[in-house]
């Protein structure tokens, strides 16, 4: 081999790939896409909360109805049944269709004082509401007072 061409190549180095690729600085179009996914997060947060409190603020407000409309202590019984479908009405719009509708008795005031945090944590309360709207004026108990502020916390807790 000739002595020149034998020299050249021992001054050759061998081939140096790149560094790799680092994950950080991410590129422009992941900031980007964390950034929409950041958005259409709080978006949807925002709207879940502005729906669950347009729900507790209608169900308070038809309270708030129902209480000027039934003031006479001779409407107990419309009352009841007003409250009663008010709040059933609450907890079908918060809860599983299933396993709330087909509900009565005590299994639906269990459920209403096993959804509840304070106030409305009353079963005598809502044994008398229920049994007041569905047995009538023979079967009615409590005061609608009670059965107001009971259902005023329930909707507050649970709406």
């Amino acid at each position: 081999m000739d002595p020149q061409l034998a020299a050249a190549l021992e001054q050759l180095r061998d081939i140096h790939l790149p560094a790799p690729v680092s994950f950080w600085p991410l590129a422009p179009g992941w900031w980007a896409l964390a950034a929409i996914v950041a958005g259409a997060a709080a978006t949807a947060v925002w709207t879940w909360r502005r729906h669950r409190r347009s729900v507790r603020r209608l169900a308070l407000r038809e309270l708030a109805v129902l209480e000027a409309r039934y003031g006479e202590p001779d409407q107990r019984v419309e009352l009841a049944v007003s409250l009663t479908t008010l709040i059933r009405r609450v907890a079908l719009r918060q809860q599983a269709h299933s396993s709330v509708a087909s509900l009565h008795g005590e299994p639906w005031v269990e459920f209403l004082c096993a959804n509840a945090k304070s106030e409305a944590r009353s079963p005598r309360v809502a044994r008398d509401l229920f049994q007041t709207a569905y047995g009538g004026e023979r079967a009615a108990a409590g005061t609608p007072r009670e059965w107001l502020a009971f259902a005023r916390s329930w909707i507050r807790e649970v709406a």
